[in-house]
């Protein structure tokens, strides 16, 4: 058995410290509770930020299989000697936002921010978000080449001290920093020591099961949660058709890998016209045919996961014209020209053109009763009264 006293003679004795990298063994934890696949996890923290006075300072964690509402739900605090630094109330900075946006080069928007619709407050399952503990972070890092991402969700916190101007601590020797993070139930309660930091501007610590890693991100750039790919929208039909005089549509489209943040839109480019996996198109978006011409107007439905959209798929509207009255006449047989005498038996048929696949509904009278008839498909119809 190992024993880290020696004697060597007499009353002396030396001891032996036990040494990792020349210091005490580390300190360092980074232990969790209550969490899991449908909770939040937490994957890094910024304590060296880029901005002076570090102001930017955030963390990332990103979402389970179910949706988190950060008000009241979501809060870090770091445990120094005088008083703890907290950060506990969050909400928008539109202009932070646009700076990010405009900074990220991306033909979107790349982050989002969750208090606005449609998302009203609730972060979405399997979403990222960073989150700046304090409200006006003056982000002094690089956030290019991350347009892959998709859909980032951006809180901004409420810390402020009147002496610290930043949260973290990356500065001691021989001491360590007590970081508590709350995600719901979901918590985080983690030991590191600021003589480990790596490089400087964009330290940053992360967890490896109870371990703490000490990396550095060149910029503060964040890195995220990496996310399978949105699919595209596996649709019930491509195509709802409807006739020129109808009054109602029939049917409408289902999307059954879609959920309520399914996209549909006239065009990719304008604001969309419906969220939600179902959609029955009202008569209004239907084209109008033009000279007895089928008419068709291409619209597009996009699923959206996290924030970040998939592919958009063309769905159609099919306006089919109702049948002129010309083209539809009364045949009598045997003399056409439904010239009969009074006792003559006559066989009447009634002949349709460019019919569009629609169904012809008609009534005869022969002065006392009302006859009712059901054609679909071109060509000769016998009647029969």
């Amino acid at each position: 058995m190992f024993r880290p006293w020696y004697q060597m003679s007499g009353n002396w004795w030396i001891a032996i410290i036990i040494m990792a990298s020349g210091k005490l063994l580390s300190q360092s934890q980074w232990n969790s509770s209550g969490c899991g696949s449908s909770r939040p996890t937490l994957d890094r923290i910024m304590i060296d930020a880029c901005a002076p006075y570090e102001p930017d300072e955030y963390f990332i964690f990103h979402t389970g299989s179910q949706p988190f509402n950060p008000t009241g739900g979501l809060s870090i605090q770091v445990n120094v000697t005088s008083s703890p630094y907290v950060s506990d109330g969050w909400g928008s900075n539109p202009s932070a936002l646009a700076d990010l946006n405009q900074s990220s080069g991306c033909g979107e928007d790349l982050f989002l921010d969750p208090f606005v619709a449609p998302y009203n407050g609730t972060i979405p399952p399997y979403s990222n978000v960073l989150a700046f503990v304090q409200h006006n972070p003056d982000f002094g890092g690089s956030v290019s080449g991350l347009c892959g991402e998709g859909g980032v969700f951006v809180l901004f916190g409420n810390f402020s001290h009147s002496f610290a101007s930043s949260m973290f601590g990356n500065t001691c020797t021989d001491c360590t920093r007590n970081i508590k993070v709350e995600l719901g139930s979901c918590s985080y309660d983690i030991v590191y020591e600021p003589e480990d930091l790596n490089g400087g501007n964009g330290a940053y610590i992360s967890g490896s099961g109870s371990s703490v890693n000490y990396g550095n991100a060149g910029s503060c750039r964040p890195v995220f949660h990496h996310f399978s790919a949105t699919p595209e929208p596996a649709l019930n039909r491509e195509e709802v058709v409807i006739c020129a005089n109808d009054d109602v549509v029939s049917g409408g489209f289902i999307v059954s890998n879609g959920n309520q943040f399914t996209t549909w839109y006239t065009d990719p480019d304008d604001p969309p016209i419906h969220r939600g996996s179902i959609f029955n198109p009202p008569l209004s978006l239907f084209p109008v045919p033009i000279d007895g011409e089928v008419a068709t107007r291409t619209l597009y439905v996009v699923n959206v996961n996290g924030g970040r959209p998939g592919g958009a798929v063309p769905i159609s509207l099919i306006t089919q014209p109702a049948p002129p009255a010309s083209d539809i006449s009364l045949r009598c047989y045997p003399d056409v020209s439904c010239g009969v005498c009074e006792g003559e038996n006559v066989d009447l048929a009634i002949e349709l053109q460019e019919t569009y696949g629609n169904e012809l509904q008609i009534q005869l009278s022969d002065g006392s009763n009302y006859f009712s008839y059901s054609f679909s498909g071109e060509g000769m119809h016998e009647l029969e009264m």
